[in-house]
């Protein structure tokens, strides 16, 4: 005799599908996110919405929902901590973040591409050399730099 499972009630054997699964994680996912970046919040409650996306593996998906909070102060924070994510989801958020009005989301933008290496930021980055801003100019050289350097080594992001 086959031993029932003993399942959490939001689960309902006739409700498991890999789509309603899939579709209950991504709710609380954002739910999580937008604890996490509720500065109303207590920063208990925020830390432990953090910790919960660390080990859910969707630290990337938090920061880069964070690049369009109000708050400038936590739109840099995001685009910094992105970079710092070795993970290459980050990549295409932070490409977006190069056409940011604030000039210091480019230049952060520009920064943390160059620490992830993917060459997909390449033509980005020779475009945000052409940028209004010198420090964001700088920036995407220093990127350009940094990524070639690892392409002759065949390194990885340091």
């Amino acid at each position: 005799m086959a031993k029932k499972k003993n399942r959490p009630y939001y689960l309902k054997e006739k409700d498991i599908s890999p789509l309603s699964v899939l579709d209950f994680l991504q709710s609380d996912i954002g739910r999580l996110t937008a604890i996490a970046l509720d500065l109303d919040k207590s920063a208990e409650a925020r830390e432990t919405a953090w910790n919960a996306l660390e080990k859910l593996g969707e630290l990337v998906t938090a920061f880069a929902q964070g690049l369009k909070h109000a708050n400038p102060e936590i739109r840099r924070t995001m685009v910094m901590n992105l970079g710092y994510t070795n993970d290459q989801r980050a990549v295409e958020p932070l490409i977006q973040a190069l056409q940011d009005d604030d000039e210091s989301m480019r230049r952060g933008a520009a920064e943390s591409l160059g620490k992830l290496g993917d060459p997909r930021a390449v033509q980005p980055l020779i475009a945000a050399l052409h940028d209004k801003d010198e420090f964001v100019r700088d920036a995407a050289a220093e990127a350009l730099e940094r990524i070639e350097g690892q392409k002759r080594s065949g390194g990885k992001p340091s």
